[in-house]
C-alpha cells in the first residue's frame, strides 16, 4: 500500500491526506475508535509521502492556511521539521483561536492539546504549564495570554 501511495501525484496525496483527516474526525465523533485509528494511519501515510519530496513539502506548507484547524494542526506538525518559522505561528494560533461549534468541546480540547504538546516538545519544555510558551511564541508573533493557575491549586 505504501509503495502505491508514494507514486501518487502531489494533488492526490493532499486529497487523501484531507479525506482521511476528515474521516478520522467523523469516526471520533461516532466513537468508532478502530475506524479513527485506521484513518489516522492512512492520513499519516499520505503526510509521510508528501514530506518526502519538495513539491509535497510545499503542499504541506500550503495546508497551514487550511480552513480546517485539524488539517492545520497535522500539517504544522510535519512542517515543523523543516520550516519551524512557518509551523510555530500556526500551532501558537491554535492555542488562542476560539473554536466554535460545529466543533465539539472534545474536538476543541484535542486541537489545543495537540498544538500545545507539539510546541512543548519542539521547545524542549518538560512541563505542562502553558505560560512557559508565552516568550517562545512571542518571538513568532503570537500573543499567548497568561493563565492564572492559582485557583486550581
Amino acid at each position: 500500500m505504501t509503495q502505491a501511495i508514494s507514486n501518487l501525484p502531489v494533488e492526490a496525496l493532499v486529497e487523501g491526506f484531507a479525506k482521511h483527516q476528515g474521516l478520522q474526525q467523523s469516526a471520533i465523533r461516532g466513537q468508532d475508535i478502530p475506524a479513527a485509528n485506521r484513518h489516522f494511519t492512512r492520513m499519516k501515510t499520505h503526510a509521510d509521502a508528501l514530506a518526502r519530496t519538495l513539491p509535497g513539502r510545499n503542499a504541506l506548507e500550503r495546508l497551514l492556511n487550511s480552513p480546517s484547524p485539524f488539517i492545520r494542526l497535522r500539517a504544522a506538525h510535519r512542517v515543523l521539521t523543516w520550516a519551524p518559522d512557518r509551523a510555530i505561528p500556526v500551532l501558537g494560533r491554535l492555542l488562542v483561536e476560539p473554536f466554535e461549534p460545529p466543533l465539539s468541546p472534545q474536538e476543541r480540547i484535542e486541537l489545543k492539546l495537540g498544538a500545545k504538546e507539539t510546541l512543548f516538545e519542539h521547545f524542549d519544555i518538560r512541563d505542562f504549564d502553558q505560560n512557559k510558551l508565552i516568550d517562545p511564541l512571542r518571538a513568532f508573533g503570537v500573543d499567548l495570554p497568561y493563565r492564572d493557575y492559582s485557583a486550581w491549586q
